[in-house]
Protein backbone atom coordinates (compact mmCIF):
# COMPACT_ATOMS: atom_id res chain seq x y z
CA UNK A 1 0.00 0.00 0.00
CA UNK A 2 3.07 2.56 1.14
CA UNK A 3 4.85 1.56 -2.24
CA UNK A 4 1.46 2.53 -4.49
CA UNK A 5 1.61 6.00 -3.11
CA UNK A 6 5.42 6.94 -3.57
CA UNK A 7 4.33 7.65 -7.22
CA UNK A 8 2.21 10.37 -6.34
CA UNK A 9 4.42 12.20 -3.32
CA UNK A 10 6.87 12.93 -6.19
CA UNK A 11 3.96 14.06 -8.28
CA UNK A 12 2.31 16.87 -5.56
CA UNK A 13 5.77 17.89 -5.25
CA UNK A 14 7.08 18.40 -8.48
CA UNK A 15 3.24 19.99 -9.17
CA UNK A 16 4.24 22.27 -5.86
CA UNK A 17 7.95 23.02 -7.56
CA UNK A 18 6.18 24.35 -10.31
CA UNK A 19 3.68 26.37 -8.83
CA UNK A 20 6.47 28.11 -6.78
CA UNK A 21 8.18 29.21 -9.81
CA UNK A 22 5.16 30.60 -11.18
CA UNK A 23 4.41 32.62 -8.33
CA UNK A 24 8.44 33.57 -8.32
CA UNK A 25 8.19 34.20 -12.21
CA UNK A 26 5.01 36.54 -11.81
CA UNK A 27 6.48 38.26 -8.50
CA UNK A 28 9.61 38.84 -10.68
CA UNK A 29 7.83 41.00 -13.58
CA UNK A 30 6.77 43.77 -11.13
CA UNK A 31 8.73 46.84 -11.31
CA UNK A 32 8.61 50.03 -9.30
CA UNK A 33 7.69 52.92 -11.65
CA UNK A 34 9.81 55.22 -11.86
CA UNK A 35 8.68 58.76 -10.44
CA UNK A 36 9.22 60.77 -14.01
CA UNK A 37 6.28 58.23 -15.71
CA UNK A 38 4.00 58.13 -12.61
CA UNK A 39 2.18 61.14 -13.37
CA UNK A 40 1.46 59.82 -16.99
CA UNK A 41 0.86 56.79 -16.49
CA UNK A 42 -1.74 57.82 -13.97
CA UNK A 43 -3.38 60.59 -15.70
CA UNK A 44 -6.39 59.97 -17.61
CA UNK A 45 -6.76 56.37 -16.62
CA UNK A 46 -9.30 54.60 -14.66
CA UNK A 47 -8.03 52.64 -11.73
CA UNK A 48 -10.28 49.78 -10.73
CA UNK A 49 -10.11 45.95 -9.10
CA UNK A 50 -13.41 44.88 -10.62
CA UNK A 51 -15.12 44.71 -7.25
CA UNK A 52 -14.31 46.70 -4.40
CA UNK A 53 -13.24 50.00 -6.01
CA UNK A 54 -12.88 52.04 -9.38
CA UNK A 55 -11.08 55.68 -9.35
CA UNK A 56 -10.63 57.90 -12.57
CA UNK A 57 -7.87 59.99 -12.15
CA UNK A 58 -7.73 63.49 -13.70
CA UNK A 59 -4.71 65.05 -15.30
CA UNK A 60 -5.51 67.99 -13.06
CA UNK A 61 -4.90 66.15 -10.00
CA UNK A 62 -8.35 65.20 -9.28
CA UNK A 63 -9.93 62.08 -8.54
CA UNK A 64 -13.75 60.57 -8.38
CA UNK A 65 -14.72 57.01 -7.88
CA UNK A 66 -16.28 54.41 -6.00
CA UNK A 67 -15.31 52.83 -3.11
CA UNK A 68 -17.18 49.70 -1.43
CA UNK A 69 -20.25 51.45 -2.49
CA UNK A 70 -19.67 54.67 -1.56
CA UNK A 71 -18.74 57.91 -4.15
CA UNK A 72 -15.30 59.26 -3.64
CA UNK A 73 -13.21 62.02 -4.63
CA UNK A 74 -10.24 64.34 -3.99
CA UNK A 75 -6.65 65.18 -5.11
CA UNK A 76 -3.80 63.36 -6.02
CA UNK A 77 -0.03 63.82 -6.76
CA UNK A 78 3.57 62.90 -7.32
CA UNK A 79 5.82 63.67 -4.05
CA UNK A 80 9.32 61.89 -3.75
CA UNK A 81 8.71 59.69 -6.23
CA UNK A 82 5.54 58.34 -4.82
CA UNK A 83 1.46 58.30 -5.47
CA UNK A 84 -0.13 60.49 -2.85
CA UNK A 85 -3.33 60.88 -2.52
CA UNK A 86 -6.13 62.63 -0.44
CA UNK A 87 -9.84 61.93 -0.12
CA UNK A 88 -11.66 65.22 0.28
CA UNK A 89 -15.40 63.00 0.14
CA UNK A 90 -15.06 61.46 2.85
CA UNK A 91 -12.30 63.42 3.91
CA UNK A 92 -9.10 61.80 5.14
CA UNK A 93 -5.21 63.07 5.54
CA UNK A 94 -3.02 62.53 2.48
CA UNK A 95 -1.55 59.01 2.02
CA UNK A 96 1.74 58.34 -0.26
CA UNK A 97 2.45 54.99 -1.65
CA UNK A 98 5.21 53.08 -4.18
CA UNK A 99 3.70 52.24 -7.08
CA UNK A 100 4.62 48.59 -8.87
CA UNK A 101 3.38 47.96 -12.55
CA UNK A 102 3.27 44.69 -14.50
CA UNK A 103 1.53 45.01 -18.00
CA UNK A 104 -1.48 47.14 -17.01
CA UNK A 105 -1.97 45.86 -13.65
CA UNK A 106 -0.61 48.18 -10.59
CA UNK A 107 0.19 47.75 -7.23
CA UNK A 108 0.05 50.40 -4.31
CA UNK A 109 2.64 49.57 -1.88
CA UNK A 110 2.65 51.34 1.92
CA UNK A 111 5.37 50.44 4.30
CA UNK A 112 6.77 48.31 1.89
CA UNK A 113 3.02 45.99 2.10
CA UNK A 114 0.81 45.65 -0.36
CA UNK A 115 -2.42 48.01 0.23
CA UNK A 116 -4.24 47.86 -2.88
CA UNK A 117 -3.68 46.32 -6.61
CA UNK A 118 -6.17 46.73 -9.57
CA UNK A 119 -5.54 47.49 -13.28
CA UNK A 120 -5.76 50.58 -15.57
CA UNK A 121 -7.80 51.93 -18.70
CA UNK A 122 -8.81 54.13 -20.75
CA UNK A 123 -11.53 56.33 -19.35
CA UNK A 124 -14.38 55.85 -21.65
CA UNK A 125 -15.54 59.29 -20.43
CA UNK A 126 -13.82 62.43 -21.48
CA UNK A 127 -13.13 64.69 -19.04
CA UNK A 128 -14.44 68.27 -19.00
CA UNK A 129 -12.30 71.15 -19.59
Amino acid sequence: MIAARRPWIGTLFCLALALSALAFSREASWRAVRSGELASLLAGQEFADGAHFSYQFGRDGSFSGIALGSAVRGSWRVARGQFCWTRLAPPEEEECYDVEVNGNALRFLRFRSEAFYGALSRRLVPEAK
